[in-house]
């Protein structure tokens, strides 16, 4: 099997066989494919891959209104992710596909594929009426679940799938008549012939660049061999200027890189803008929004991925033993200081751990050696037992596969966010029953990243290492979904609800990637906490002015009803002890 086939076919979850080259090579050996699907099953990679996956490809069948949309356009898709493959359609009472390919593998491979994208675009589990199969497949597993009935049929390396009228018409539930344009300006197979060579020419040179910014007139004339007025003449005859090439590449380059879940900053910078705000300004001039609107956008024509389908629970760690014992000692009403700290303090790791932290220069204790001593002086029964899950819960995963994670970054933005939040309820005179769930929230609401780390580290890797800044908490989220097809928040609440930990917890955590307008209250005030306290460290990382209060002493006084003047004293009491909170942090990264 000599052939190659394009790279997003391997699918998104770690198979043994490797990661999928998200961003750099675009072909794999076909036998890496089907080797694949022999070691897995070909109906375990069916039931793991979304269309989302596939890119901007995969984009484009979810944004076509429905499967008759799609068809004018998806031979050259299908051929596009599977060269050498033929698609004709007949018309009759009913539709016939005929898929054709020299490795008969290939072909029921393609059709199977195409299924499962009707599929995945019209929301059901509508079924084909008959699939013709050579009998070495007809009797395979994972045919009745695709098709009514299966035909034998003897002609080597075609396919012919069956299905009503209805079914070529119906809406597609994720139709985007906005997005569509778009990416199809971004694929060959539905871009018109019409354009010309000189045209073809000059995107093939920009596409082959290292980077936008080396990309001049004076450049491509060079490359074409041909004086830059030449240039401009030939280009004035074809009613078009090199800026407006320029333009429409970057346009349909940006959407394409977005919706594979690039980062904004590294984007802008291949792109040739000399920042991200010129970026930004240019992207929203094209599209009406922002390029992280954008992204946050398309990221949800994923949202309906099973989640177990690609982090089975298998892979996921198991409680900590002390962390159990502790949630089961919350529930019990005759439980006592003394029995916690007793159970604290049967983990020596661990309690030296929390007896540090409270003798930091942040909490202020005086160096202690006992845990019952750190709960009555510095955090009380509940945030010390948020504390110790917490610090149970990152100790359970395995991180080093993935160095350009930082697990002290980690553990700073944790423990600030807890603490803003826990500092404005107490404002707000919130109970301390409340206090303390929305508490071991903040310190939780990354913990997802860490199962992400654990069972995607080369994917995760090469998504956080060439960033160059953190982005946005809702950026990263858009990043992951679209590159992965699960994110922190999702990956976060299937860990708790294995974990048993609150239901509250968790769905404050699944809250943290929908639209702001439509987040519950707990989750927006984590978000705003995290984005004040990432804008505020990267100020002092950059060497730029402080305090960095707005928006987010505006937004905070919006949301939680209090005096502006009382939010931004509770944000510059917390800016004053940042130090000490980054030392706390490195301790527990000890």
């Amino acid at each position: 099997m000599d052939f190659t086939v394009n790279a997003v076919l391997l699918p998104a979850r770690d198979y043994a066989l490797g990661e999928p080259r998200l961003l750099g090579e675009r072909q794999v050996s076909a036998s890496d494919l089907f080797t694949l699907l022999e070691t897995r099953g070909w109906l375990s990679y069916f039931q793991h891959v979304q269309a989302a996956q596939f890119g901007v490809a995969g984009y484009w069948w979810l944004a076509n209104p429905n499967l008759s949309a799609v068809l004018q356009g998806d031979a050259g898709v299908m051929r596009h992710w599977i060269p050498s493959l033929t698609v004709q359609v007949e018309q009759a009472a009913s539709v016939t596909v005929q898929f054709k390919h020299p490795e008969p593998k290939a072909s029921v491979f393609a059709a199977l594929l195409f299924w499962l994208l009707v599929r995945q675009a019209q929301g059901s589990r509508v079924k084909m009426s008959e699939i013709n199969v050579c009998p070495d497949f007809c009797d395979a597993d994972y045919i009745p679940v695709f098709s009514e009935r299966c035909v034998y049929t003897n002609t080597a390396g075609q396919v012919h799938i069956k299905f009503g009228l209805s079914i070529l018409n119906a809406p597609f539930v994720t139709a985007n008549a906005t997005l569509l344009p778009l990416l199809a300006d971004n694929l060959p197979f539905a871009q018109s012939d019409m354009q010309s060579e000189l045209s073809v020419k000059i995107y093939h040179l920009m596409d082959a660049a290292r980077d936008l910014s080396e990309v001049s007139p004076a450049w491509v004339a060079a490359k074409l061999a041909i004086s830059e007025r030449t240039l401009n003449r030939q280009l004035a005859e074809l009613s078009t200027t090199f800026r407006e090439l320029l333009t429409r590449f970057r346009n349909g380059h940006a959407i394409a890189k977005l919706c594979e879940g690039e980062s904004i900053d590294r984007l802008a910078d291949y792109l040739g803008f000399s920042e991200r705000a010129a970026f930004e300004r240019a992207f929203k001039s094209w599209q009406g929004v922002t390029p992280a609107k954008f992204q946050a956008q398309y990221r949800r024509l994923s949202k309906d991925v099973d989640v177990e389908a690609l982090i089975s629970p298998d892979r996921l760690p198991n409680i900590p033993a002390i962390g159990a014992q502790l949630l089961a000692l919350a529930q019990r009403d005759d439980s006592s200081l003394e029995d916690m700290a007793a159970l604290v303090e049967q983990d020596p790791v661990l309690a030296a751990k929390l007896i540090s932290i409270a003798s930091s220069a942040f909490y202020g204790m005086k160096p202690s050696s006992s845990i019952k001593d750190i709960v009555v002086r510095v955090f009380g029964v509940d945030k010390l037992r948020s504390l110790a899950l917490a610090v149970l819960a990152a100790g359970s995963f395995r991180l080093n596969n993935c160095p350009a994670f930082s697990l002290e970054r980690f553990w700073l933005l944790s423990l600030g966010v807890a603490q803003l939040a826990n500092d404005f309820y107490r404002e707000m005179g919130k109970s301390a029953e409340v206090q303390a769930d929305i508490y071991l929230a903040g310190l939780l609401h990354n913990i997802g990243r860490l199962v992400l780390i654990q069972c995607f580290p080369h994917k995760m890797q090469a998504l956080l290492d060439p960033l160059l800044r953190h982005p946005a908490p809702q950026e990263l989220l858009a990043m992951e979904k679209l590159r992965l097809g699960v994110d922190t928040s999702e990956a976060g609440a299937l860990l708790l609800a294995r974990w048993q930990l609150p239901r509250s917890v968790s769905l404050i955590m699944r809250q943290l990637a929908v639209d702001k307008v439509a987040m519950i209250p707990e989750a927006h005030l984590l978000l705003i906490a995290e984005e004040f306290l990432l804008a505020n460290i990267q100020a002092i990382e950059s060497n730029l002015a402080l305090p960095v209060l707005q928006p987010f002493s505006t937004d905070l006084t919006q949301l939680l009803r209090l005096p502006e003047a009382s939010v931004e004293k509770i944000l510059l009491s917390f800016l004053e002890r940042l130090p000490q909170l980054r030392a706390a942090a490195e301790l527990i990264n000890q």
